[in-house]
C-alpha cells in the first residue's frame, strides 16, 4: 500500500526533477509566504486532507506553481501563467501514468498575484490521487496473537 509519506516523497520527487521548477516545499500557505530565500520558478505542496470512499483512500493536495514578476514588463503575468500551466499539463500527465495510485482527471487551475514582499504570479490547484485500502484485518498491528 502507498502511504501518505510515500506519495509525498513521489510528488516532491517529480516537481524536483522538473526542469522549469527551481526550488520545491512541502509545507502550509502561511510558511511558504513567510520563505524568503526561495528560488523561483517554485513549487509548493501542502496536503489539505484524506477520505475514505469504498475500496481506497483519497489524499487531496493543493499545488501552487509560481514565479517572480517585474511590473515593469508589459504581459508578464501572462507569460508566467503560461509557463506554470505547461508544468502542470507535465504534471497531470506523469500523474496519468501511474499503477500505484489514480488521479481524478478533474481540476481546477485558478492564476493568482501575490504582492506581499515578492512580486509572484503563478497557478495554484488541487488534486486528489486515490490508493487502494487493505482492508485486510490480519494486518492490524496488536499484542492480540
Amino acid at each position: 500500500m502507498l502511504t501518505l509519506n510515500k506519495l509525498k516523497e513521489q510528488l516532491i520527487q517529480f516537481f524536483t526533477a522538473h526542469k522549469q521548477i527551481n526550488d520545491v516545499k512541502y509545507c502550509d500557505d502561511f510558511d511558504f509566504a513567510a520563505d524568503r530565500n526561495l528560488n523561483f520558478p517554485v513549487c509548493n505542496i501542502e496536503y489539505m486532507n484524506s477520505n475514505i470512499a469504498n475500496r481506497s483512500i483519497n489524499h487531496i493536495f493543493k499545488i501552487v506553481l509560481g514565479d517572480l514578476m517585474n511590473d515593469n514588463v508589459e504581459g508578464i503575468e501572462d507569460e508566467i501563467y503560461s509557463d506554470m500551466l505547461l508544468v502542470a499539463e507535465d504534471f497531470f500527465a506523469w500523474l496519468g501514468n501511474h499503477n500505484d495510485f489514480s488521479f481524478n482527471k478533474t481540476s481546477s487551475i485558478n492564476k493568482f498575484v501575490d504582492d506581499k514582499g515578492d512580486r509572484v504570479a503563478g497557478i495554484v490547484f488541487t488534486v486528489t490521487l486515490a490508493v487502494i485500502r487493505t482492508q485486510n484485518i490480519c494486518l492490524i498491528p496488536t499484542d492480540n496473537d
